[in-house]
């Protein structure tokens, strides 16, 4: 136990204490030792021979404590430096502490500019119809191309035959001509020609073109300047004296009886005239048979069947005209040798919708 606290009060002596208060005066004693029995005497006489040596060394003396001034930081001014590639301020237009004043005329000229810019190209795009600059433009603004004259009558022949004449009839050119704006290809069919003209652009065709200057049923010329007036004719009323007729007197005149023997003419007995019948089927655009004969003198009952067709039914040499609605019986006399002509008289000519009556 004494050990003990020995031990502690040795160690105590070499610590050092870093204190601002002056070390207190430290008082050793020398230990008392304790009674204790004989045989613990024997056992400790050596351990008390060293306690009661005890050896005092001097304290040191605590350093002084050096504190320390802490430096103020130092504040270094440098020169703000602007960056040349910084943006420029941006312009608040919610901002209503800037200088409207300069900035006003600057609008105002900019708006000006721009209105004369859209002004130039407004008459521009006018005289450009939409800046068009390319050659064969319509006015819709679609680019137009011309085709040649071997491929206006290719495509005019293709579009007759097959959207306006039926088998048997077929079409065939003659030649093609350029006339100004326009084709014209001359077609046969059935033996009869016809001028047809389509444009150059190859978008309208025209079957038939008609001179303008020429009737067309006459086949005289058309006086466009107006009518002609008539010569006046001046009537001359003639007074016609009334006439003296003087009575002579009367003289008896014995007249001689003559017997005058009439001539007997022999009548040839009347052959009465034979009525034939026919049938004739119409339809777009011939008719079915094309050729019929008949014999002179013959009431022919011609029975015409079209189908899903009106015109009219023509023999112009022998006067005759009826209109066909439906199924249709035609009745005259043939009274002339020779062939002619059966006809649609509201057909075109080119549609090539006609026969023949032989009359024996």
């Amino acid at each position: 136990m004494e050990q003990k606290q020995l031990d502690e009060l040795d160690e105590s002596y070499f610590e050092e204490f870093v204190d601002e208060d002056p070390l207190e005066d430290v008082k050793i004693s020398p230990a008392k030792p304790k009674k204790s029995t004989k045989k613990e005497a024997k056992k400790t006489s050596s351990k008390e021979e060293s306690v009661n040596k005890i050896e005092i060394t001097p304290l040191k003396e605590a350093e002084p404590v050096h504190e320390f001034e802490k430096e103020a930081p130092k504040v270094v001014e440098t020169a703000a430096s602007v960056d040349p590639w910084e943006s420029k301020k941006v312009h608040d237009p919610w901002d209503d502490d800037e200088d409207d004043g300069e900035g006003f005329f600057k609008e105002v000229s900019t708006w000006k500019a721009i209105t004369g810019i859209v002004v130039v190209l407004l008459i521009f795009s006018v005289f450009t119809q939409g800046f068009q600059f390319t050659d064969n433009v319509n006015p819709t603004g679609a680019a137009t191309s011309s085709i040649t004259s071997l491929e206006a009558q290719n495509k005019v022949l293709a579009y007759v035959n097959e959207n306006l004449l039926q088998p048997p009839f077929v079409a065939e050119v003659v030649k093609t001509e350029d006339v100004g704006d326009l084709y014209k290809v001359s077609l046969t069919v059935a033996g009869q020609a016809v001028d047809s003209y389509i444009t150059k652009t190859g978008d309208l065709f025209f079957p038939q073109g008609f001179d303008t200057n020429v009737d067309p049923l006459t086949g005289e010329a058309v006086n466009l300047e107006g009518v002609v007036d008539e010569p006046v004719v001046e009537v001359k009323d003639e007074v016609t004296k009334p006439e003296v007729v003087v009575e002579k007197p009367a003289v008896e005149v014995k007249e001689e009886v003559v017997e005058v023997k009439e001539p007997v003419v022999e009548k040839k007995p009347v052959v009465p005239a034979s009525t034939k019948s026919l049938s004739v089927a119409a339809k777009k655009w011939l008719f079915e048979p094309e050729m019929l004969k008949v014999k002179q003198g013959d009431v022919i009952k011609l029975t015409i069947v079209p189908s899903g067709l009106d015109f009219t039914f023509a023999i112009a040499d022998l006067g005759v005209s009826q209109e066909v609605r439906g199924e249709t019986i035609v009745q005259f006399t043939a009274d002339k040798k020779g062939s002619f002509a059966v006809s649609c008289a509201s057909c075109e000519d080119w549609r090539g919708m006609s026969g023949t009556l032989v009359v024996e």
